[in-house]
């Protein structure tokens, strides 16, 4: 099952994170929503955890990456 963080927002600042897993983008939503408290004016933004990290900025230097960042140095 893919790896969900849920930031829960109220009034414009992340006041909780939470990582869970969920069968789809759908039901990810859905148990964020559920823990959001509308009348205080909260909501829960959801994202899908990547499986992978991305490169650091070291090793795509030692691996001469083209993707280098603008201000790199070697």
């Amino acid at each position: 099952m893919p790896v969900y963080q849920a930031q829960l927002v109220e009034l414009g600042r992340v006041v909780a994170t939470t990582r869970f897993e969920a069968h789809s983008d759908q039901a990810a939503g859905k148990e964020a929503d559920e823990s959001a408290d509308w009348r205080r004016g909260q909501w829960a933004a959801v994202t899908r955890v990547p499986t992978e990290p991305e490169p650091t900025i070291a090793s795509r230097v030692t691996a001469d990456d083209p993707a280098k960042e603008e201000g790199d140095t070697p």
